[in-house]
């Protein structure tokens, strides 16, 4: 991806968002960044106006203009502009959160808690994200067009099941730890979330749509919200009891 295309595809992309703005409150009572004497009053228009500089020497007299967008975003010493192409582009925010993390407990300096956003979020998965965000299909291609959804696979107990299975329970929590904060990563919603309850081959399951993740770290857990039931096997809904006959 050249520096151009990645300045087109910033353009259609929100200005403000929240895990950003946050991090950018935080790095100002830290005295570790800050925007007095800056000529953008945005992180896009940071972005912009940093890859119009890719079209000649720039700014900073670049002897080598010939860059990638890659080389560009693995030499952004800026650690709010960093985090913001990666909310900016659609990862989950759980991936985003521990960016902001790690670049708060990272070495105060510039350089270094850029490098650690980028070491939770690296171009690849920017350049993945952002080209799926504005990616625009013919409407005869579109049905053959259609990313895979992302799935999680799990278990659940047997009260919990029966729960969603009878539409009573529309939020699946998990506990905010390592093992779920690395998988929820990996996915975006909306995705799909298969809940087995057993080891049995023939074990009660259901498969659910999980439309958003929320973070309530009051509770310490993660917030699955589910908006529909894809599939439910092994379950007879009348007696809320397994059955072997799916359905």
């Amino acid at each position: 991806m050249t520096p151009r295309t990645l300045a087109s595809k910033i353009a259609k992309l929100p200005a403000t968002l929240p895990i950003t703005t946050a991090f950018e409150r935080e790095l100002r009572k830290l005295r570790t960044w800050g925007t007095t004497s800056v000529w953008y009053s945005t992180q896009k228009e940071h972005w912009l106006g940093w890859l119009k500089g890719y079209g000649g020497p720039g700014y900073y007299e670049r002897k080598n203009w010939n860059r990638d967008a890659e080389f560009v975003y693995n030499h952004i010493v800026c650690p709010p502009m960093v985090l913001w192409l990666g909310e900016a582009s659609g990862i989950s925010p759980i991936l985003v959160r521990k960016a902001k993390k790690a670049a708060l407990s990272a070495k105060p300096t510039l350089p270094a808690q850029s490098a650690a956003i980028r070491r939770v979020i690296p171009w690849g998965v920017i350049e993945d994200a952002i080209s799926g965000t504005i990616r625009k299909y013919p409407r005869s291609h579109r049905a053959a067009a259609t990313p895979t959804i992302d799935k999680i696979t799990t278990t659940i107990e047997r009260q919990w099941l029966r729960e969603i299975a009878a539409g009573r329970k529309r939020v699946e929590y998990r506990e905010i730890k390592p093992y779920w904060t690395e998988r929820l990563s990996r996915v975006k919603a909306p995705f799909e979330l298969r809940l087995i309850n057993g080891m049995q081959v023939k074990a009660p399951e259901i498969t659910v749509l999980v439309r958003s993740v929320g973070e309530n770290e009051r509770e310490g857990c993660y917030e699955l919200h589910i908006s529909k039931i894809i599939s439910l096997k092994n379950w007879n809904l009348r007696r809320e009891q397994p059955t072997n006959r799916a359905i």
